[in-house]
């Protein structure tokens, strides 16, 4: 791994995919959620913008943690951090929501996918959502469990993306990603599913509870194999990427 100029401790903690992503060269990391976030592989930042514009690049971005609700009064407390109204979304589907403190300060801007009518994820930015949710929790006696799945999503970004996630997936994720609205699909004889939208532009995003090592890097080509096990995936709207779960293999990338 070349230099990255971050002291390691164990209190930054490595994703599933740290290894692959320091096998391929990763130069430089942040640190978002307690965990690291791959910045750079190119030469130059100029370098990688431009093969993102013109390719496919792989990224992981397993620090975007997900706050999993579960229980009889699941929704009740999804519903007491956000303005947003949520009473008629249904199983499936994903919104963005901000999340606001006493005074309407943001707090985060997840995107919320409601799994069942007791279940729900918020996909988060950068802070301690998981201790700001447990404590309203506490606070109001909510019969809910607030916890940290084991989901550790892959960013598949740039023009061939949809192109890549095609040849993975099938035809039918196509269709799910070009749709205004979200939908659950199944992706493998498994039964995983993943949950697809459209913004202002294609975007997917998908993440697997049990993730295995994959092959962590830049990419010019559209050709690729899948051996995907016991995924379970969950996928929300974010502008220009498509973000996928991780599986068993990848070759061809």
């Amino acid at each position: 791994m070349a230099q990255t100029g971050l002291n390691m401790s164990r209190r930054i903690r490595r994703t599933p995919y740290t290894g692959r992503a320091e096998a391929h060269g990763i130069r430089d990391y942040s640190v978002v959620n307690h965990m690291l976030l791959p910045k750079a592989y190119a030469a130059s930042v100029e370098e990688d913008y431009w093969h993102l514009r013109e390719h496919v690049q792989v990224w992981d971005v397993g620090c975007q943690r997900q706050v999993q609700v579960t229980g009889p009064d699941a929704a009740e407390l999804v519903q007491l951090m956000t303005p947003r109204d949520l009473r008629r979304i249904p199983d499936g589907q994903g919104l963005y929501i901000p999340l606001i403190d006493e005074h309407a300060g943001m707090i985060n801007d997840p995107v919320l996918l409601k799994l069942e009518d007791d279940k729900f994820w918020l996909s988060i930015a950068d802070s301690d959502v998981l201790l700001f949710a447990k404590g309203i929790a506490f606070g109001r006696g909510l019969d809910v469990l607030v916890e940290e799945p084991d989901v550790f999503p892959l960013a598949v970004q740039g023009p061939k993306a949809e192109t890549l996630m095609t040849e993975l997936f099938g035809d039918e994720i196509a269709a799910a990603i070009s749709s205004p609205n979200n939908s659950v699909i199944k992706v493998s004889a498994f039964g995983p599913c993943t949950a697809s939208g459209n913004t202002s532009g294609s975007s997917t995003k998908t993440s697997s509870p049990l993730p295995n090592a994959i092959p962590l890097a830049n990419s010019n080509t559209s050709e690729s194999a899948i051996d995907s096990q016991n995924l379970s995936s969950s996928s929300f709207s974010r502008t220009g990427s498509l973000i996928m779960p991780a599986c068993s293999s990848i070759s061809g990338m």
